[in-house]
């Protein structure tokens, strides 16, 4: 990796771009395509395939009363038990899923798709200990797994095993650098193991991705302020403000690192337009006071400094 010291001469850009996430239905949808094409035996298609019909027009409770009343007739079918524990799932049923998958783990002890099911129903559950354990089997079993090693670092990291998660997450960015998510989650892990420099150059490749995080772009322009980085601070801010120009955080973190340059005409402005977006915060009252000082604008310092 490029020595993050080397971060001043880094391409700022982005387009904006968003990674959307699923939403639960088509996770579950995921999940039934992957299990019906590889995990079902074929004596259990018929139901299992009525069962995916329940499930794709989102009708889960008959999905797992369907389901609950197949097991009736074969206990031991781990298609079905799967099914039992995504349908309880997608109800935010997390304990009684969990019970189903590990019934489908004892039938089949290293099916890939059961300790994935394991792995993301106790994160959810937020048993990260446990998650840990289903989603480092998973990972055991096949060391290329994606969904496996994205599990075990959010698990890692949420359980404050920053290390762990940071060595997952270089993984992850090292065989998918366009990722954005993957950037920022590690940065994320970086800032909690408490460096400063590295979470700084992932944040940054994040918003180059992903500008429209507004979010992320006001943090790591604050990071830069700490580290005394004015001009990187203010360029952050400037991409950001790209995507909504109204965005009071990054405004104000663009007058402030002005300020700090000794840009008083560009920082009067960024806090100038706080003020008439409506915010009088002691931040932009303070410093709008402080630059009039310092052009000898006395009635208007006086007015922003008793305010």
């Amino acid at each position: 990796m490029t020595n993050p010291t080397q971060i001043r001469s880094r391409k700022l850009g982005g387009r904006g771009c968003h990674t959307p996430g699923h939403s639960r239905s088509l996770i579950a949808v995921f999940l039934l395509f992957f299990m019906l094409s590889g995990l079902v035996p074929c004596s259990a298609q018929a139901p299992a395939a009525e069962i995916y019909k329940l499930f794709l027009a989102g009708r889960y409770g008959e999905a797992a009363a369907r389901v609950q009343w197949a097991l009736a007739t074969d206990s031991t079918d781990l298609s079905l038990w799967y099914l039992q524990g995504q349908a309880r799932l997608a109800l935010l049923q997390y304990e009684r899923a969990e019970q189903a998958f590990l019934r489908a783990r004892r039938i089949a002890p290293d099916t890939m798709p059961v300790l994935l099911a394991l792995g993301q129903t106790t994160y959810l559950e937020g048993h990260d200990a446990d998650a840990i354990r289903w989603y480092g089997e998973a990972l055991r079993r096949d060391p290329a797994n994606l969904a496996a090693r994205t599990g075990l670092a959010r698990a890692c990291y949420r359980h404050r095993q920053y290390e762990a998660a940071i060595r997952h997450y270089r993984i992850l960015v090292k065989k998918h650098p366009g990722n954005y998510a993957y950037n920022k989650e590690l940065g994320q892990a970086y800032l909690a193991a408490d460096s400063l420099k590295k979470a700084q150059w992932y944040f940054h490749d994040a918003v180059n991705i992903n500008n429209g995080d507004l979010s992320l772009a006001t943090r790591l322009a604050r990071l830069y302020i700490k580290t005394h980085d004015y001009k990187l601070a203010a360029d952050i801010a400037l991409l950001g403000l790209r995507s909504d120009t109204t965005w009071i955080p990054l405004l104000e973190t663009l007058g402030f690192a002005r300020y700090r340059s000794k840009d008083y005409r560009a920082a009067a402005n960024a806090f100038g337009r706080c003020l008439h977006l409506g915010d009088s915060s002691l931040l932009v009252l303070k410093h709008l006071g402080y630059i009039y000082l310092s052009w000898d604008s006395l009635p208007d310092a006086e007015r922003m400094l008793l305010e």
